[in-house]
């Protein structure tokens, strides 16, 4: 799609980064609950949002000529924006599960993430018009893997384990044969 080559070695980075995901991401039922196929179409979507969200950006810098990418963010965020608000129209809860929204609490929350996401955004969108898919999306999702865990550690007192501190090790293994053996 884009004329990037990739290698075996990055083949086997992405396939190891993929283990080490598998293992940081151990399902647990006794917190979560088993798992039902009602879960597993809604874990498949995600992926599927997760994958295109990554690629607009590379094709948006890939197939348009002197691309703003400030515009390109603001119509994204924009175009997200009407479509939660038909989905919150469309989706109502029924009367027994209505609460109040604490929408003042939630401020300085959503003030937080609406820069975050630009900032993500923005930055992804940046590092596609010189970096190549193979290098940029492991290197992304490996760095988020990793600094999600840690933080969940951090600030949630997550416990790691001796398996997600492997899987974290494994994700930093991937992102250096990925990035740096070829």
């Amino acid at each position: 799609m884009f004329n990037e080559p990739v290698s075996v070695i990055q083949y086997a980075g992405i396939f190891i980064l993929f283990a080490a995901i598998c293992i940081l991401g151990k399902y647990d039922n006794s917190i979560k609950g088993k798992i039902t196929p009602e879960k597993l179409v809604l874990y498949l979507l995600v992926f599927l949002s997760s994958g295109l969200n990554n690629l607009s950006p590379k094709m948006f810098t890939h197939y348009i000529e002197n691309p703003n990418i400030v515009l390109f963010n603001f119509l994204t965020f924009l175009f997200s924006a009407i479509t939660l608000s038909v989905t919150a129209l469309v989706i109502k809860k029924p009367d027994a599960e209505k609460k109040a929204f604490p929408f003042k609490m939630l401020i300085p929350y959503i003030v937080v993430m609406s820069i975050a996401l630009f900032l993500n955004t923005f930055f992804i969108t940046k590092a596609t018009q010189s970096m190549p898919s193979v290098i940029m999306f492991p290197l992304y999702s490996g760095l988020a893997l990793i600094l999600s865990s840690l933080m969940g550690a951090v600030l949630f007192e997550e416990k790691l384990t001796i398996r997600s501190v492997c899987g974290i090790l494994l994700a930093i293994a991937s992102l250096i044969i990925i990035n740096g053996l070829d």
